[in-house]
């Protein structure tokens, strides 16, 4: 994983980001462009100075975001539309911290960037596509977050109590109460 400032990122991701900046006309290149990724892409984005950290454990991939994680982030686009939070807004920060601990509590494991705020506000950006208010948001998504938009959407106001209910069982008490505690947060603009 490519390292700047203290997190990690996906280094195809980076390079087709970065030669779609150089080359606005023919756009990002996705992950599937890029072949070889040791020999090619993070080679010549170390030669462009560029630091990498190997990932402790066996985790490539992060498991798929739940339903309640997702509900979660719907939340704070239907609260935050048109504008889309980035990965140093505070509530996106708070939400990334409130969904390690979710994972944790289920003994979910990802690897070192599981729902960082990037992915927070990357997730967000792919619900954003959804919306008919004449932004494009980002063009990939889950058939889930389309089933989940369409269930709540636009009765926003749906949302959190039905997060609240779902994760009211015994083993997500203390979950539910840092969840009720966080959102109220949320709402109350102290985040």
């Amino acid at each position: 994983m490519l390292l700047h400032e203290g997190k990690l990122y996906d280094s195809k991701a980076i390079a087709g980001a970065a030669i779609g900046f150089q080359y606005p006309d023919a756009g990002p290149l996705s992950a599937k462009d890029f072949s070889g990724g040791e020999a090619t892409v993070k080679a010549r984005l170390e030669r462009l100075g560029f630091a990498f950290q190997e990932l402790d454990g066996d985790f490539t991939q992060n498991p798929d975001w739940t339903r309640e994680e997702t509900i979660l982030a719907l939340d704070i686009l239907a609260r935050r539309r048109p504008t889309l939070p980035d990965q140093n807004d505070r509530e996106v920060i708070a939400l990334s911290d409130l969904l390690r601990l979710y994972a944790t509590q289920r003994n979910v494991k990802g690897n070192a960037n599981f729902r960082n705020p990037n992915g927070v506000s990357m997730k967000i950006a792919n619900l954003s596509r959804l919306d008919n208010d004449g932004r494009k948001g980002l063009p990939n998504g889950s058939k889930s977050e389309a089933r989940i938009w369409a269930e709540f959407m636009p009765d926003v106001a749906r949302l959190f109590p039905v997060l609240h209910v779902h994760l009211s069982s015994k083993s997500h008490l203390a979950l539910t109460n840092n969840l009720t505690l966080c959102h109220d947060r949320f709402r109350a603009g102290d985040v």
